[in-house]
């Protein structure tokens, strides 16, 4: 049997999770230990650096004694994926200087506001398939200089968590595509770092990590992680790739939607694409394969906050009615912008808009028009990646907020007018780094198809009762946001 142990670097948990060669995971071998960002300041959002490797390093250990219980002596591979964006400062001997800055901090955003001043955003993006934003490391970099400069000044090597994990549990310094192309540094179409922004920001090419696809067979282990010997090492993938690899979603028929408590929209190509949409980001998945997708900043917080807030009926009786209800029918129009504005517009004005609020307005028809405007700019991300799709493309969903909403499941079917199918692989994202480890040691061909469910078609009539609603959260948007709006 293939043993494929996965390392899964999440920002809720570390887990390490065994998959054999149809990635299917083996049972009794899971450990996980929780993850807490700290956020003591507006727009912080860091890790412990020694904590990060520490966890990883303990559910390594865990899950290779719970492999021994069970008679497995030997692992065929080490898959890692993990939360994309992060970004850590070394020093000259290879030791963390700064924390972890994870994908939700925010600090750099008047710097990146900055940048986009000096040099041409849209640009920047059909070059390296970013925008200038807070949580890419353009801005990060040049907010670090600018608070911390002699920190920076002592920064011998900038990295990703993944990369610094590697470092430290197996002995290479290096990074993948994958995680190089999410910090928005990479020239896309070469696939090396981009000069253009190493110049601005005064960095040379030796400062970033050697960009890799490179299999490396482990030695030298330490005393705990010695079981590992002889394992090849996987380049690491983003959490997003990887929950496309394990949902299914790898060519142009399917594209992944995936809503926990943020959402996101993404496609799979072979082909680097040679144009972007503004609305849209563009990452690598090795040298043939690319992710193009866009991502909001609501998603399951949407939901959490209502209930926080609001005085709603229980999730069995809201369920049951949001499922009854017609569509648009409680006269509201919502920027549900609660988090700030990612993909489509990345506006850079803060704060949700909700107009049209009655003395009849009811707090489930809230809950209905918040759902229903999260679902209609998940429906903007849709449009603009038709020109990858292929024609009758379903959408797979993944996550736990539309696990537990049908309702929901039918509102983007009806925005997005494309047919929804549910998967229903619990481990999408730690099956996918599987699969990407299976296709690097040549044995993918055994992999199960991943396991769907519910279907959910569009509805014409609602489709169009859609449509109109989001002409009118258009129009909101344009009135509040057009002076930011690309």
């Amino acid at each position: 049997m293939t043993i494929i142990l996965v390392l899964d670097l999440g920002s809720s948990s570390t887990r390490a999770i065994a998959f054999d060669e149809h990635a299917r995971p083996v049972p009794d071998i899971y450990a996980r230990e929780p993850v807490g960002f700290s956020s003591g300041q507006p727009g912080q959002s860091e890790d412990d650096a020694s904590l990060a490797v520490h966890r990883a390093r303990s559910v390594l250990v865990t899950a290779l004694a719970q492999c021994a219980t069970r008679g497995i002596t030997h692992v065929d591979a080490v898959a890692i994926d993990a939360y994309a964006g992060s970004l850590i400062a070394l020093d000259q001997t290879c030791n963390p200087i700064t924390p972890v800055l994870t994908y939700a901090d925010t600090r750099a955003s008047t710097i990146a506001m900055r940048l986009r001043e000096q040099w041409d955003e849209l640009a920047d993006l059909q070059r390296t398939g970013a925008r200038t934003r807070a949580n890419y490391a353009p801005a990060r970099l040049a907010w670090w200089r600018e608070i911390q400069p002699h920190l920076f000044d002592q920064a011998a090597t900038f990295v990703s968590l993944p990369d610094l994990v590697r470092l430290k549990l197996f002995g290479s310094i290096s990074t993948s595509l994958s995680l190089a192309s999410w910090n928005g540094l990479i020239d896309r179409q070469s696939r090396s770092w981009d000069a253009t922004w190493l110049d601005r920001l005064s960095i040379t090419s030796a400062q970033m990590p050697v960009i890799s696809e490179a299999l490396i067979t482990l030695s030298g282990l330490s005393d705990d992680l010695a079981a590992l010997e002889g394992a090849q090492l996987i380049p690491a993938i983003g959490d997003g790739a990887a929950a496309n690899l394990g949902s299914g979603c790898v060519d142009a028929s399917n594209i992944a939607v995936t809503i926990g408590t943020t959402a996101a929209m993404r496609i799979m190509t072979k082909a680097v694409p040679d144009f972007l949409p503004n609305a849209l980001w563009q990452y690598q998945l090795g040298t043939t394969r690319s992710l193009t997708g866009g991502a909001l900043s609501e998603g399951g917080n949407v939901v959490a906050w209502l209930r926080d807030t609001m005085h709603l009926p229980d999730l069995q009786t809201a369920e049951a009615a949001l499922q009854a209800a017609e569509p648009d029918s409680h006269g509201l129009t919502i920027l549900p912008l609660i988090a700030g504005e990612r993909s489509p517009g990345y506006s850079d004005t803060p704060g949700a808009t909700v107009h049209g609020i009655g003395i009849g307005t009811t707090a489930l028809q809230m809950q209905q028009a918040w759902m229903e405007a999260v679902a209609l700019r998940l429906a903007l991300v849709s449009e603009s990646l038709k020109h990858l799709a292929a024609p009758g493309a379903q959408l797979i969903a993944s996550g736990g907020a539309l696990y537990g909403s049908p309702a929901w499941c039918q509102m983007i079917a009806d925005a997005c007018n494309r047919q929804l199918h549910v998967c229903e692989e619990p481990e999408a994202t730690a099956r996918g780094a599987a699969i990407h480890a299976l296709e690097h040691l040549g044995a993918a061909g055994a992999v199960d198809k991943a396991p769907l469910g519910r279907i959910f078609s569009p509805d014409a009539t609602r489709s169009e009762a859609y449509r109109k609603a989001s002409d009118r959260q258009i129009a909101l948007y344009n009135k509040l946001h057009l002076s930011t709006k690309s």
